[in-house]
């Protein structure tokens, strides 16, 4: 079965991905990118895509992503009031309007409820979601990257504390996790090898997984071998070994709600 279209918009490019299930595997169909003078639009119109659902994966970069702790007893609209009452409190310093949404978990002393907040700018957002109806395609969910290279890993690490370093063109982004929970996301330029080391050092983490390759990779490994008693694999060799849920976002953190991100 078809699964929705993944959509990244970037600064001069768009990147569409179509995977298709087979059983209890995920086949990549396509991986493209165009550039935003090139337009959505020709694409959808080119593979035949129009009507289809699609999944926009927003940047960290344009994002907000914090978590707080809630009473146990409090239901998801509890939570979703107070955040609207306390906007200041939750993302201090934005004055312009946001759409946000959150992911509750149980935290670790299960005296309270654990949410990852994900908030970002209204009118960056309406932005990217013209984009893609306006292409003929029905936007289904909104997720966040980081989120999204997350919850695939987790399928094939299961070490409760880990660290995934994604290697950009010239920096590194680290993405450290606690079981389901995402604790904080940084990005550290390429030249700056000590304060990666020194981040892997305080996480603490029992395993890290590299996710591409840059000049810093290669060297970060060697290093990290000698000074943290760690394994380190290679994303590429993870083997995933349990059914993925179609639509993992839904179940693992949906990001921005349907009605938030309504044009009309």
């Amino acid at each position: 079965s078809h699964l929705p279209i993944g959509i990244m918009i970037e600064f001069d490019k768009i990147s569409l991905l179509q995977v298709r299930r087979v059983r209890e595997r995920l086949l990549l169909e396509n991986f493209e990118t165009v550039s935003l003078q090139q337009g959505l639009s020709t694409w959808v119109e080119k593979t035949k895509t129009q009507g289809k659902q699609a999944v926009l994966a927003l940047s960290a970069r344009q994002a907000i992503c914090q978590q707080a702790q809630f009473p146990l007893t409090w239901s998801e609209d509890d939570i979703e009031k107070d955040i609207n009452h306390n906007r200041q409190h939750y993302f201090p310093g934005i004055t312009e309007e946001i759409c946000f949404d959150f992911s509750v978990g149980q935290s670790e002393d299960k005296a309270t409820q654990n949410a990852v907040i994900v908030a970002t700018r209204a009118r960056h957002l309406h932005e990217q979601v013209h984009i893609v109806t306006q292409a003929g395609l029905q936007l289904y969910a909104v997720d966040l990257d980081v989120l999204g290279i997350a919850r695939v890993v987790r399928f094939a690490v299961h070490e409760r504390d880990i660290v995934i370093i994604e290697f950009l063109h010239a920096e590194c982004q680290l993405i450290f996790l606690s079981g389901n929970n995402l604790l904080r996301v940084q990005r550290v330029g390429e030249n700056h090898f000590q304060e990666v080391q020194r981040l892997l050092q305080n996480g603490k983490p029992q395993k890290i997984v590299f996710l591409g390759r840059n000049n810093l990779s290669e060297q970060l490994q060697i290093e990290l071998l000698k000074n943290l008693s760690v394994e380190i694999r290679q994303a590429d060799e993870l083997k995933i070994d349990t059914d993925i849920p179609t639509i993992a976002w839904r179940h693992l953190g949906l990001i921005i709600r349907d009605h938030r991100y309504d044009e009309n």
